[in-house]
């Protein structure tokens, strides 16, 4: 009897955090008053901040695309950190001087996070805004980014990340699938009071709320948490659109989440944030443990579930159709992951599999290693 209760127990929580929680932002979102969303025409100085670390193949790119904005030129100071880049960044960023680039060398590899506190130091005006190398942004992202700032309640907005690769393999494909279910809770969140993180490729803070994380740390994870608990809200802007790659093989995508998972353990195991954040919103609290907590869990509990299900499985038809289910999703994945066949069939449920391993070799790694503040590149070229 106990067995059969800690099953279903299990097997709703599991559904909760996939569909449970989905479906309760919707019913909040819809019982939510809609604001109005800001005009675009709060144009507050900004300092936009490229960390690079041998981005020699994207950087013309990427200033290029900046000087285009749709933002007044007076208004924009562009500051390039190069993260110990030993190729041709910082001559390519030398060659923007002349349009108000400046590029800001570390002298040595010390991080993404290191490197985004050096050029926050330097840097000027109202808002400070983020991007990755290799981000792409439309002609009006950085108004409609920073266009929430109006509110003096908002200290952190995150914009719209696309992949333009998704039709071109199946990893790059799944990884686009799985970024639009996010992009969704990252709406409903948002409009329901605040997000739970956000993400590298284009975001911005107030200047009076950055603060210095530890080299480790990731500002994606840590900035809408910290907002919290200085009363400020991490809002999302759909409007706000930046372009990238996403991972082109399973290999990169499954490093990448592991490091980012690490990070992410490392700031819910070590940081004393989320009992603080408990007491003093209830709203974020409750999103930050479904959102969060439970989804980088739910890879345990889905190896419980297997397992009382074995045990179950003489109990009746029930406990063997969903033995017979798991049975089956797990030996797609297994296939799609040994003979790597791009039919969505097997693709997705390798894809399910590879980022809940990911969250447990990420756990794993914040437990028992030192959680490193710089990587070398695969397919990526975030820092």
């Amino acid at each position: 009897m106990f067995t059969a209760c800690f099953f279903w127990i299990l097997v709703l929580t599991v559904f909760y955090i996939y569909a449970g929680y989905p479906l309760l932002l919707l019913l909040l979102s819809a019982l939510t008053p809609r604001k109005p969303l800001p005009a675009p025409d709060h144009l507050p100085d900004v300092t936009l901040i490229v960390t690079a670390y041998n981005e020699e193949a994207v950087i013309n790119k990427k200033l290029e695309n900046c000087l285009a904005f749709d933002y007044p030129e007076k208004k924009l100071k562009i500051i390039v950190v190069s993260d110990g880049s030993n190729d041709r960044t910082d001559e390519l960023v030398g060659g923007f001087a002349d349009c108000g680039v400046t590029l800001l060398k570390t002298g040595g590899r010390i991080g993404k996070t290191a490197a985004q506190n050096e050029a926050a130091r330097q840097a000027r005006g109202e808002i400070l805004v983020f991007s990755d190398a290799n981000s792409i942004w439309e002609k009006d992202a950085l108004k409609r980014l920073v266009a929430p700032f109006q509110d003096p309640l908002v200290g952190y907005a995150c914009g719209r990340l696309e992949y333009t690769n998704t039709r071109e393999g199946s990893s790059s494909f799944s990884e686009g699938l799985y970024w639009r279910y996010e992009i969704f809770l990252r709406r409903l969140e948002s409009a329901t009071g605040a997000i739970t993180a956000g993400n590298g490729a284009i975001y911005a803070v107030r200047s009076q709320d950055y603060f210095n994380f530890k080299n480790n740390q990731s500002h994606d994870f840590e900035f809408p948490r910290h907002m919290i608990l200085n009363s400020k809200r991490a809002v999302y802007v759909h409007e706000a659109v930046a372009w990238e790659k996403a991972g082109t093989t399973a290999e990169d995508e499954f490093k990448r989440k592991v490091r980012m998972l690490a990070r992410v353990w490392g700031g819910i195991i070590k940081a004393p944030v989320l009992p603080c954040t408990l007491l003093r919103n209830l709203n974020f609290a409750w999103k930050f443990i479904s959102h969060r907590l439970l989804r980088y869990l739910a890879p345990f509990l889905l190896i419980l579930v297997f397992i009382l299900n074995v045990f179950l499985y003489p109990q009746g038809r029930l406990y063997q159709i969903l033995y017979l289910i798991q049975i089956t999703f797990y030996s797609l994945a297994l296939t799609g992951a040994v003979y790597r066949i791009k039919a969505r069939v097997f693709y997705i449920p390798f894809y399910f599999c590879l980022f809940h391993f990911a969250c447990m070799k990420g756990l794993l790694q914040a437990l028992f290693k030192h959680t490193p503040a710089i990587w070398e590149k695969a397919g990526s070229t975030r820092t």
